[in-house]
This record gives C-alpha cells, sequence and structure tokens, in this order.
C-alpha cells in the first residue's frame, strides 16, 4: 500500500472505479506513459492525471522510473487483479 489512503479490498475498488477510470486502468495494465493514455482516450492531459491520482490512491497504478522524462505507470498486482474482474467498454 502507497500510505496515500486507507486500506481498499478488490470489490471496494471495482465499485470505486467509473468507466473512464477503468480504461485508464486496462491501459495500464502493461506500463505506458500518460501522453499514450490521452493520446487513445482523447482526454485532457489534466483528465489523464486525475484517474491515474485516483488510481494511485487505491494502489492500483504506481509510477515507474525512466530517463526519458515522460511519466510512466504500470498496473500493480492489485490493479491485475481489479482489471480482471472489471467490465470496461471498447474505448
Amino acid at each position: 500500500m502507497s500510505g496515500k489512503g486507507k486500506e481498499v479490498s478488490i470489490p471496494q475498488c471495482r465499485r470505486k472505479l467509473g468507466s473512464t477510470t477503468s480504461q485508464v486502468l486496462d491501459l495500464l495494465h502493461n506500463e505506458d506513459f500518460v501522453g499514450n493514455v490521452k493520446t487513445i482516450l482523447e482526454l485532457a492531459h489534466q483528465s489523464v492525471d486525475y484517474h491515474v491520482g485516483k488510481l494511485e490512491d487505491l494502489d492500483l497504478v504506481e509510477k515507474t522510473e525512466k530517463t526519458d522524462g515522460r511519466q510512466y505507470y504500470r498496473a500493480t498486482e492489485k490493479g491485475r487483479e481489479v482489471i480482471e474482474g472489471v467490465n470496461v467498454p471498447p474505448y
């Protein structure tokens, strides 16, 4: 757990995710950068930051370090478990 929020169970995480946040999580199943998520979902950078922040607070994604200056994130183990149970509409 990141320490940002209270411990949340997998079922609670599923209930807290909306459609857009679920789509962001799905894209971050494997490591990706925020700009790519923004382009695929056609969202403003601030919107992607909001959804990624929500996912970080739930310990579903984590930031990874890269040297190219981009912000990379990937789903945590808990995030991958949630992905398997979330019905994400096609985008």
